[in-house]
């Protein structure tokens, strides 16, 4: 059965950038392929030290035209 995560573990896991397992802080963490959905994109990770599995979600913040 998965863990839950406390909003401060989630807010701690976005501030370093989703580069550690927001579980147990492992920086041995793989990424699969992207789904978009209508609203978000996102990406299955797992942990390779704790064997969690989670969901980053990625939205859409700017745009950048290209050549300005």
């Amino acid at each position: 059965m998965a863990k839950k995560l406390s909003k401060s573990a989630k807010k701690r896991y976005i501030e370093l950038g989703g580069i550690k397992c927001p579980f147990c802080l492992s920086d041995h963490i793989e990424a699969g392929k992207y789904y978009p959905e209508a609203n978000f994109i996102y990406q299955d990770v797992s942990c390779l030290d704790c064997h969690e599995d989670w969901s980053d979600q990625y939205t859409l913040t700017d745009i950048e035209v290209n050549g300005e």
